[in-house]
């Protein structure tokens, strides 16, 4: 199982930026804020995302293509309200 944690500085994540990355867990840090348009588009391996609270915005189809994934983030959070539109399993962090 391949788990990539994005660097600790990152704030914004950019328009496709992991755009069909392999791996199976992604841990988004404390402090990033926004994730861009099909940022994680066709990520087909990816099933699980931490995604922290300081994350605010994200764009509808950051996720398209991604199927059965698992988002860990803060109850009432832009993360949970995304992973309920998107029919994405949902826990709490």
């Amino acid at each position: 199982m391949s788990v990539f944690t994005l660097p600790a500085a990152l704030k914004v994540i950019l328009d496709e930026a992991f755009a069909g990355s392999t791996a199976n867990v992604i841990v988004i840090p404390e402090g990033c804020t926004t994730i861009g348009s099909r940022a994680f588009a066709g990520c087909t391996d990816l099933l699980e995302i931490t995604i922290p609270a300081s994350v605010t915005e994200i764009a509808a189809d950051a996720f398209s293509g991604c199927y059965g994934v698992t988002v860990i983030s803060p109850s009432v959070s832009a993360a949970q309200a995304m992973a309920e539109a998107n029919g994405f399993v949902w826990q709490a962090m």
